[in-house]
């Protein structure tokens, strides 16, 4: 599987929400930075960071613009849209910075325009 088949199959498990689909393309000591919060570090502590932010929408979409991949390293551009948990619509737009080991994340780092709501 290519890099970038890779990050787009995760913005497509993140969309319809399937931490196993997730769990499966994370290195069991993958780091996740997120803005406004500590380094979340091994998979299970990513995962328990996805489910809380699941639980904030009732409806959250990725889709990706583009890729830009160069050995270990790769981003993806990504526009995402849907409804808060109270009903309100969101939409954001941002990149993911990825570093792979094999056919897995070892660290992502998330950017996006708004940051307010966090």
């Amino acid at each position: 599987m290519s890099k970038s088949e890779l990050m787009r199959d995760f913005l497509a498990a993140m969309s319809r929400r399937d931490p196993a689909a997730l769990e499966a393309m994370l290195a069991p000591d993958v780091v996740f930075m997120f803005p406004k919060t500590r380094p979340w570090e091994g998979r299970e502590a990513f995962l328990k960071f996805i489910r809380i932010l699941w639980s904030k929408y009732g409806e959250l979409v990725f889709d990706p613009i583009s890729y830009v991949v160069e050995g270990d390293a790769g981003c993806v551009h990504w526009r995402n849209s849907g409804r808060r948990a109270d009903g309100s619509e969101y939409a954001n737009e941002g990149i993911t910075l990825c570093r792979f080991e094999g056919d897995r994340f070892t660290w992502l780092s998330d950017f996006f325009k708004d940051t307010e709501i966090f």
